[in-house]
């Protein structure tokens, strides 16, 4: 659903994830993220926030960036939400 540089990236985080045997629910509490909001993001179906980007940098040790949302980045878990509403027409 997602293009551009997130794919690249999030294609990163999933290698990180299986090559160190760690969970998406592992991962989540490290950036203190609800679990399923950032297995949205990883399976592509919400966005990626600047927020949990500079999370996930700290964790991972390597840059995530956050995506354009039109013509504005997603800072928030409201926003990300409301941008996931909008795109699934809900």
């Amino acid at each position: 659903m997602f293009r551009g540089k997130t794919m690249d990236e999030i294609d990163q985080i999933k290698k990180w994830l299986d090559d160190n045997e760690r969970s998406i629910a592992w991962l989540a509490r490290r950036v203190d993220w609800n679990r399923s909001l950032l297995s949205g993001v990883l399976n592509r179906k919400r966005p990626l926030s600047r927020k949990l980007a500079r999370a996930l940098s700290e964790v991972l040790g390597f840059t995530v960036e956050g995506v354009d949302h039109g013509n504005t980045k997603i800072d928030d878990e409201n926003e990300l939400e409301a941008a996931a509403a909008q795109l699934v027409g809900a």
